[in-house]
């Protein structure tokens, strides 16, 4: 009976080893998952950086290149700069000689007047009675001869100052002239200034883009590295690691063996039935007192019996002749008790056999129960992965924005084929194909190609001329922005048109002309930007702009 009490108590504890088993297992499993987890999301970040380098690295490749063109640019802007300076000290120079040549002017015809008047006063010296010409009196010869002298040098001074100053003014006009042109040559390169600056400026940023691409590279090539040293070393969940491996340590330590636990419970089945019979004995000796009595009385009975015996050995030996088969039946009754016994041998194996199956089944009933759980989540998953899939194509350029597409197209059509019409006179159509057979044949792709026909047929665009691709695009344009706005519940007010019309002929140009009076009615504004002279008449506002050597002016006509 102890020995069977050890073995339950062995049972016991290996059954207690395999609960715990159990649940570790469990556990084991969520940390795993974890873990799988955790280096799911270091491989997505990974990824993204990978990302991030591989958009950066053509930026920093070409950081040489743009310090090469800044470089340049900035020489240019630089020289442009001095001739800008120079301008400007070019410019007063034009003004202090302009201001000198007037106040030249101005001095030569002062003196002009002064030498008019000495001129005057040498011939009134020169007549018959003259007097002084500043104190009136009668002159004698050798005063006048004396005064004529003074009046001689005074106009010989003034006329070398008359000379100087027209020589001076003769200069003045070379210089002038030189000033002007380099003025205008000032001017012819600084047109370009303004480019060199927008150029200049956005190579600057170009550069202090590429220049922080540098340094936002190095920083997500750091990061990856240390992604890489985290994954390699396990170091990015190290906590769930620890814990994985608590968990592994504690199941090697649990120290549960299957085949001691079914060994132990094949021991207990074996040991059971000394306990039945142990339990027998226990109730033997209660009973031994009566059992006593009870044998006296069969002892006397035996003695009765013994007489009885002996009378009946008699007979037996008379009926030993009759029982000459008894030992066939002994031979057949020992077969049947060795065949009990091979028997009861099998029942034990049984047993042990079913109580085998019985921890297997206990087992597969966690593992059918655990299916049950994870069959669940992954009809989740697929329900929501279904869900996903739906949602992909509808918001893809297959679902939605192909909806939206195809219910704009008709009316896009519509629109531009009235203006087209217009343009014209209703030679021209477009049609828009949003699907065409595949080259296998066996199905079709979505695509959007247009569609242009006109008297002599459906051309493709590139075979049409300048002026009649321009009508199509300036139809289909107008016609886009129309149906966006009125999509948009609001109304298109401005149409702008630069350029375009020099790649019409005339009748092109005077259709074209139509068209927009034409649609005029539609938008608030409509402005049109050309060089050609002969449209300018054709609209009521003009807004001319044009370039000086002061700089550009703008007028309304």
């Amino acid at each position: 009976l102890e020995q069977l009490k050890a073995a339950r108590e062995q049972v016991s504890e290996w059954e207690r080893r395999l609960h715990e088993s159990f649940k570790l297992s469990e556990r084991k499993g969520e940390l795993e998952k974890a873990l799988a987890a955790a280096r799911a999301k270091i491989e997505a970040e990974m990824a993204q950086l990978s990302a991030t380098i591989a958009l950066i690295g053509p930026k920093v490749a070409l950081i040489e290149s743009q310090r090469s063109q800044l470089a340049e640019a900035q020489a240019e802007l630089t020289a442009l700069q001095t001739v800008e300076t120079e301008r400007e000290v070019q410019r007063q120079a034009l003004t202090d000689i302009k201001e000198e040549a007037a106040r030249l002017e101005e001095q030569n015809k002062q003196l002009k007047i002064e030498m008019d008047e000495i001129k005057a006063r040498l011939t009134q010296l020169t007549g018959a009675g003259s007097s002084c010409p500043v104190c009136q009196r009668p002159l004698d010869e050798a005063h006048r001869a004396e005064v004529g002298e003074q009046l001689k040098n005074q106009g010989t001074a003034k006329g070398d100052a008359f000379r100087r100053n027209v020589a001076r003014s003769r200069q003045i006009v070379e210089q002038r002239e030189t000033l002007q042109q380099q003025l205008t040559e000032a001017d012819r390169q600084l047109r370009s200034l303004a480019g060199a600056q927008r150029k200049a400026a956005t190579l600057e940023q170009s550069l202090t883009e590429a220049e922080s691409a540098i340094t936002r590279l190095t920083a997500a090539e750091g990061q990856r590295a240390e992604l890489q040293q985290q994954l390699d070393s396990g170091a990015f969940a190290a906590e769930v690691v620890a814990q994985l491996s608590e968990v592994q340590a504690e199941l090697i330590g649990l120290g549960y063996d299957s085949a001691s636990h079914q060994a132990a419970r094949a021991e207990v089945d074996s040991l059971t039935r000394f306990e039945t019979q142990g339990q027998a004995l226990k109730e033997a000796e209660k009973g031994l007192p009566k059992e006593e009595a009870r044998l006296k009385k069969e002892s006397d009975r035996q003695a009765r019996l013994l007489q009885q015996i002996s009378n009946d050995q008699t007979a037996v030996a008379q009926l030993e002749e009759e029982t000459k088969n008894l030992a066939d039946l002994r031979a057949r009754l020992n077969q049947a008790s060795e065949a009990f016994d091979r028997l009861q041998r099998d029942e034990r194996l049984a047993r042990d056999k079913v109580a085998t199956a019985k921890q297997q089944l206990n087992y597969l009933a966690n593992l059918g129960k655990r299916r049950g759980e994870l069959d669940d989540k992954l009809q989740q998953v697929r329900e929501a992965l279904g869900l996903y899939r739906e949602l992909q194509v509808a918001f893809g350029k297959k679902g939605v924005q192909a909806l939206l597409i195809e219910s704009a197209i008709p009316e896009i059509e519509d629109e531009a084929n009235k203006l087209l019409s217009r343009m014209t006179d209703s030679r021209m159509h477009v049609r828009f194909e949003t699907q065409r057979e595949a080259k296998s044949g066996d199905s079709t792709i979505e695509t959007l190609d247009i569609r242009i026909s006109d008297e002599m047929g459906s051309r493709d665009y590139e075979l049409y001329s300048g002026g009649e691709a321009f009508r199509v695009n300036f139809a289909i344009r107008v016609a886009l922005s129309k149906v966006l706005a009125r999509r948009a519940g609001a109304r298109l007010q401005t149409l702008v048109m630069d350029e375009g019309f020099g790649t019409q002929d005339v009748q092109g140009r005077e259709r074209l002309v139509e068209a927009i009076n034409a649609i005029q009615d539609d938008f608030e504004k409509i402005i049109v930007i050309t060089h050609i002279d002969e449209l300018k008449d054709a609209f009521p506002v003009r807004i001319e702009v044009w370039k000086t050597g002061e700089g550009s002016r703008v007028a309304i006509r």
